[in-house]
């Protein structure tokens, strides 16, 4: 405990990017509530949106203690401007690939909420799958395999755990959301997902927290909601 205050301490900006951006991240979730009140139920069902957002703040308080303890990662690194515009340059061209596969083998006409909603929707819900799916197992199995082989912070443990978190969200969709497509276009999601999560988790190795969110924002930009409003005129 000490240690997280003097972490505190010795990193303030750190923890004031990632209270603002969270307080940021609270006030899109209420607005999107507010203006599509269904929007949040295929992701958390019947729980209060406010509730959730909160909870994961909290714990992204307390992930990102860890890994700041750890001397390798960070929340935003100062100067990090060329990390915004590499997230931002890798993100055009996969949300031009997808919305080519959209126009081929049309995804369900419902799939994104509907503008201007998304508008909210989009950042908070982009906040929430980054701390669930990279940050939270990222750090569970960074640390675990540290712990389980002694060699904590080593460069193996670190590649491994990026490769393995990489996974998690591709068979999630395709799972759980592929229903109806295509078996070329649900590989292909699954293809599409990996890298797309892989670069996010090597962006967060190469620059920080910051920019990885900026990549997920930069492609929901383009692929959920500037899309994802045309596509209903466009393909139904």
């Amino acid at each position: 405990m000490a240690k997280l205050w003097r972490l505190i301490s010795e990193e303030p900006f750190q923890y004031l990017l990632f209270l603002s951006l969270s307080g940021i991240v609270l006030i899109l979730t209420g607005i999107a509530y507010s203006a599509s009140s269904t929007s949040f139920q295929k992701y958390f069902g019947r729980i209060y949106p406010l509730a959730v957002v909160f909870v994961v703040f909290i714990l992204g308080l307390i992930l990102f203690a860890f890994l700041l303890l750890d001397g390798q990662f960070a929340i935003y690194r100062g100067g990090n401007f060329k990390g915004i515009v590499v997230a931002v340059g890798l993100a055009v061209p996969l949300a031009a690939i997808i919305i080519l596969v959209d126009r081929r083998s049309p995804f369900p006409v419902d799939m994104n909420v509907a503008y201007p909603a998304s508008l909210f929707f989009y950042p908070a819900i982009g906040y929430v799958v980054e701390l669930l799916f990279h940050i939270l197992p990222f750090c569970l199995l960074y640390f675990i395999l540290g712990f389980l082989t002694g060699e904590s912070g080593n460069t193996r443990i670190i590649w491994a755990s990026i490769l393995t978190v990489a996974l998690i969200e591709p068979i999630f969709q395709v799972v759980f959301t592929a229903g109806g497509n295509t078996n070329w276009v649900v590989a292909y999601v699954g293809l599409h997902l990996f890298l797309f999560n892989f670069i996010q988790l090597l962006l967060f190795r190469r620059y920080d927290f910051i920019t990885m969110y900026s990549f997920r924002l930069s492609y929901y930009f383009l692929w959920h909601i500037i899309w994802g409003h045309l596509r209903l005129k466009l393909l139904f």
